[in-house]
């Protein structure tokens, strides 16, 4: 059976476990697992193409809010008449440089919780492209990336909790291997995308 929808995700988590009785916890435990899975792809680093995103940004006194999906930076462009690429620099530097904000055409940006903010001070479109978290399952949301081109990735993350939610060690212990394997694939696929020619590991990237 393909997974590649909400639905027969849950389908596939009770063939599998071969059993019911969690049926009304199952888009608990697929949250769940969606929630490791985020951290994962942020502790191991792994980028890859269909998780590069971009959008527009209109900030108020030099601040924009991210977007909810952001996971860390690619470029940065200030969108003037003459469009131009923001360097990222450290908030002590910036406060250094500019102590008083000023409000002069944008060369630098940073990054502060959930936060862009540009210096000097800017109220100017900006554009970010950025990799993004794979958006969240649900029935009005029914497939993302992630789950069209790795459903294990979400089956054996699922599972897992939901053999934690019925205490049961050896079934925690079977998936969170499984769930582990299946991560060593993506690894192996975000190596991949990096290794493509053409592309570049921008400093940006590394800045959150």
């Amino acid at each position: 059976m393909a997974i590649t929808t909400y639905a027969q995700l849950k389908t596939a988590m009770e063939n599998w476990s071969e059993r019911t009785d969690f049926s009304a916890r199952e888009a608990e435990f697929i949250a769940l697992g969606e929630a490791e899975i985020k951290r994962d792809l942020a502790r191991f680093g792994l980028r890859l193409r269909e998780m590069v995103t971009r959008t527009s940004l209109t900030p108020s006194s030099g601040a924009a809010t991210l977007p909810t999906d952001f996971m860390t930076m690619i470029t940065v462009q200030a969108r003037e008449s003459a469009p131009r690429r923001l360097e990222y620099k450290t908030q002590d530097w910036l406060d250094e440089a500019y102590p008083d904000g000023d409000s002069s055409p944008p060369s630098f940006y940073t990054l502060i919780g959930g936060s862009l903010y540009m210096y000097p001070l800017t109220t100017s479109d900006i554009r970010i492209t950025y990799y993004a978290y794979p958006a969240a399952l649900s029935d009005a949301a029914t497939t993302n990336w992630l789950l069209t081109k790795y459903p294990d990735v979400y089956l054996w993350a699922s599972l897992k909790q939901a053999e934690i939610w019925a205490s049961n060690v050896d079934g925690v212990a079977k998936y969170n291997g499984l769930y582990t394997g299946a991560l060593e694939g993506l690894k192996s696929a975000a190596f991949g995308a990096a290794m493509t020619p053409g592309t570049s590991r921008s400093a940006s990237q590394a800045a959150q």
